[in-house]
């Protein structure tokens, strides 16, 4: 049940009563006139009760003229209501007014019991249909195919509505059934609907209430991946994969003719449901999405990549070649869809495969980039020694720029073993933290690394990160104190007191506060959670005053690591606890 009262004004072409504002009993419209329906007279901003209603709106009550107009009736429990036109006004002079109905508040209303529907259709003023009561709405007892009666009407709130409501109900009335029923054949002629909105609905029910394998559902749903319109479309696909079997010959045929299409659209449309659609290694369904990677638009090209990931099976040499060459083309969306393709259809430790994917670490755009690093590792066996020393040699190389062996950085972080048993990947990351001139990307790439990979304890690269946590940038500064976090061992004493150096100068009696930004805050408070000694005075005091931090994750986390910080019993601990918390 909607609250209307609760809802934000809608406001219309009226003077103080037009909006929602104006409350059940003020007679408040939507997209309406000012004036009130007829018998208004209700406490304004009534809250809505129980069931929901629709009836014809008195002639009276309306300024508009054209499309019939509808009041949503509330039936309220114990609440006085006003007079018998007492009512929410949707609609006024033009359809044009729906359009600013939120939809949802206008998809509640759609769904009308059966009677509601047959009342719907007839727009004469006093006739039997405008008589009927909202009390006369609750009997369901009529057939769903009353519902669709009222899409001949050339307005579109009572057809939506008869589309909505006869979903469900037909529903019930098709189980067992061996014969198309009269609803889903009804349902088909709407699909030409001049009304997108209406074609749309009509294909949604479809996919509710058909039968599945019901070959001309299956057929009507093939044929609307065609429409102009992108959500019928959507609904189309989506009713695609409810009505007909994975697999199914006559569907997959016709969306392999579909892939020919002359729309680019329709094109798409149909490689994406081959991928739902088709059996794993469909020879004759992975032809045609290949052939569909040299489409002149871009869209259709990265639907067959998706689609090949889908029905191609691993290993599958003639689609890994048709794949790679799209790592060379000029869209980065089809580049991104070719790598995260490439992850699902090859086998691991594929060199041909890492070979060309290493060769677009240089790409670019962040996105082809990051959907590298993210493939990579899926292919690579851990710890190859052909593709680490690849990695090595391009996180080295000075021609190439800042982004690609940041890349590199990041995925010796990730393909890398983890036991420090190879010193050369640690020994190239360790270098770019030592030099001047090296790019901050660069920097904070290698920390991020060094702390995927390297074993706790290893003095050197703690030593390294210590001088990191001073670095200008604020990246790095925050990259390093995670990393000493995730290397130091715990009871590291310079770990921990350069943790807490960052958090308090020196000489402050530990009242000071050092460091501004939150985010390093609370990588400092965690870090030290994690290294600290256990009774540490300085990791304390400095934990006690974060517990006063004007950031919440700072305060929590403050109290996090001193759990594992303090001794059990600390008397000193408690007692500052205690006063922390009555001081609040």
């Amino acid at each position: 049940m909607i609250d209307f009262a609760r809802l934000p004004p809608m406001h219309g072409a009226g003077g103080p009563g037009a909006g929602i504002g104006g409350g059940f009993g003020g007679g408040g419209f939507l997209g309406g006139s000012s004036r009130p329906s007829s018998g208004s007279g209700g406490r304004p901003g009534s809250r809505a009760g129980s069931a929901v209603g629709l009836r014809r709106a008195d002639s009276r009550g309306t300024l508009g003229c054209g499309p019939p107009q509808f009041v949503a009736q509330q039936h309220l429990g114990s609440v006085q209501h006003g007079g018998r036109g007492s009512g929410f006004m949707i609609g006024s002079g033009s359809f044009a007014s729906l359009h600013a109905v939120r939809p949802s508040l206008v998809h509640p209303l759609l769904q009308l019991p059966p009677a509601a529907a047959q009342a719907l259709p007839s727009s004469r003023p006093g006739s039997q249909a405008e008589s009927r009561t909202a009390e006369s709405f609750g009997s369901t007892a009529a057939s769903p195919s009353a519902f669709m009666q009222t899409s001949s009407s050339s307005f579109s709130l009572p057809r939506l509505g008869a589309l909505a409501a006869v979903a469900p109900l037909s529903a019930a009335e098709s189980a067992g059934a061996t014969t198309p029923s009269r609803n889903v054949a009804q349902l088909l002629e709407k699909l030409t609907d001049v009304d997108s909105k209406v074609r749309a609905e009509a294909v949604k029910a479809l996919g509710q209430v058909a039968r599945r394998g019901e070959v001309a559902v299956a057929a009507a749903m093939i044929g609307r991946l065609a429409d102009t319109n992108r959500l019928v479309r959507k609904h189309a696909l989506e009713a695609l994969t409810q009505v007909a079997d994975r697999g199914d010959p006559e569907v997959v045929a016709g969306l392999v003719r579909s892939l020919r299409h002359e729309a680019w659209f329709v094109r798409q449309a149909a490689a994406t449901a081959a991928g739902r659609m088709s059996h794993k290694g469909d020879e004759g369904v992975i032809e045609m999405l290949i052939a569909r990677l040299g489409d002149d638009r871009e869209e259709v090209a990265q639907a067959a990549l998706d689609a090949l990931a889908a029905v191609s099976r691993p290993g599958d040499q003639d689609v890994i070649g048709a794949v790679l060459e799209q790592l060379g083309a000029s869209g980065s969306t089809v580049r991104c869809s070719a790598i995260q393709t490439l992850a699902q259809v090859s086998d691991r430790g594929d060199s041909r495969v890492l070979t060309e994917l290493l060769l677009v670490l240089g790409d670019d755009h962040q996105e082809v980039r990051q959907a590298l690093i993210s493939a990579v590792p899926c292919i690579a066996i851990a710890g190859d020694p052909t593709v680490v020393h690849e990695l090595i040699s391009k996180l080295e190389a000075p021609e190439l720029d800042a982004n690609a062996r940041a890349a590199a950085a990041s995925l010796l972080g990730r393909v890398s073993n983890d036991d420090g048993s190879s010193r050369a990947p640690i020994q190239s990351l360790l270098k770019c933290l030592q030099g001047d001139e090296e790019c901050w990307l660069v920097r904070r790439a290698s920390i991020d690394a060094l702390a995927c990979i390297v074993p706790r304890g290893d003095h050197k690269v703690v030593e390294s990160l210590v001088a990191c946590t001073m670095d200008a940038d604020s990246g790095v500064r925050q990259s390093a104190v995670s990393a000493l976090g995730a290397v130091a061992r715990r009871g590291d004493l310079r770990a921990t007191a350069t943790l807490v150096r960052l958090l308090h100068p020196q000489g402050s009696g530990g009242d000071g506060l050092h460091e501004k930004m939150p985010f390093m805050r609370l990588a400092i408070v965690q870090a030290l959670g994690q290294v600290s000694p256990v009774g540490h005075n300085g990791a304390l005091q400095a934990l006690l005053g974060r517990l006063d931090d004007p950031h919440a994750g700072v305060r929590d986390a403050a109290a996090e690591s001193l759990k594992h910080v303090s001794e059990q019993g600390d008397d000193a601990l408690v007692e500052a606890l205690l006063h922390d918390l009555l001081a609040d």
